[in-house]
């Protein structure tokens, strides 16, 4: 369990990234997460260069062989001087040199998270007795989200999780830092509006409006829609021929439809909808609906 200090700290981490614009808590943890693990890597990774495995920053895969090659022979061809053996793209991934560059998001965006990506294949067949054992391309989606023009939020959030583990050293005590931290982290985001609103996922917003299907001229009916309903009517507005008109739900439309709140109960009850639609959420209602 982490003690009230250390929370203190994922706290303010949390803080930093919730003021960079990463309001959905979700996504918030799982940045987080990701930073964690690349400090961890390094120790890890320090051990497993102990007992005799090949370090995972300096293995090439046989696609960067392969590019790294075509490269010395273009250069050769052209009368060049042959450039040599180029570092392998992981040397800069290590957590110290991310630290050194502490404000430099497009290093991490375009560089340690494309590297990340690919970290399985380039572990050993025999990571048995390590804790990247069940790694299992959990990874393969690892992308940074932090706005490029946020580097002082990047050099925050290193600084925090530095001091996080200067307490808990190397061994098992990182290891359990690590999972006290993702467990606390999971805690908070249990806490509803903690940390802001959960925010449908953009793919389950059009799959919702995929299986719809709206027309020109139906109304959409969300019993319970949030302070902001816009996503849904510019995903309706953006699949429509036309624009939509629908019932305003108080705010000032926009172009094409508007999500809507249901009608009123007096209207409700003028209106002659089947039984089966008015418990759905997304019945469609006749035009002259007030």
């Amino acid at each position: 369990m982490l003690t009230p200090h250390l929370r203190k700290n994922v706290d303010k981490l949390w803080d930093r990234f919730w003021s960079a614009g990463l309001t959905n808590p979700l996504v918030a943890v799982e940045q987080i997460t990701y930073l964690l693990f690349l400090k961890r890597l390094e120790d890890l990774d320090r051990d497993r260069v102990h007992a005799g495995k090949d370090s995972v920053y300096a293995k090439k895969l046989p696609e960067e062989l392969e590019r790294e090659r075509e490269e010395r022979d273009r250069a050769i061809a052209s009368g060049k001087p042959d450039p040599g053996e180029k570092p392998a793209p992981g040397e800069t991934c290590r957590w110290s040199y991310i630290r050194q560059q502490s404000t430099d998001t497009k290093h991490l965006i375009e560089t340690v998270f494309p590297w990340l990506r690919t970290l399985d294949r380039r572990l050993s067949d025999h990571e048995e007795d390590t804790e990247l054992a069940g790694l299992n391309g959990r990874m393969a989606d690892a992308y940074f989200q932090l706005d490029p023009n946020k580097g002082q939020v990047l050099h925050d959030a290193i600084d925090l999780i530095d001091k996080l583990f200067a307490q808990a050293g190397d061994g098992s005590a990182a290891q359990d830092l690590m999972g006290d931290t993702f467990e606390y982290l999971l805690s908070e985001v249990a806490t509803a509006g903690k940390n802001g609103q959960f925010r449908t996922p953009r793919h389950l917003i059009r799959f919702m409006v995929e299986l719809l299907d709206p027309r020109p001229g139906e109304r959409l009916i969300d019993p319970a829609p949030a302070a902001s309903c816009s996503a849904p009517s510019n995903t309706c507005a953006a699949r429509a021929p036309r624009p939509r008109t629908c019932a305003s739900n108080g705010t000032a439309p926009r172009t094409g439809s508007t999500w809507c709140r249901p009608p009123s109960r007096s209207a409700r009850s003028s209106k002659t909808a089947p039984a089966s639609s008015a418990s759905t959420t997304t019945a469609p209602w006749p035009a002259s609906a007030g």
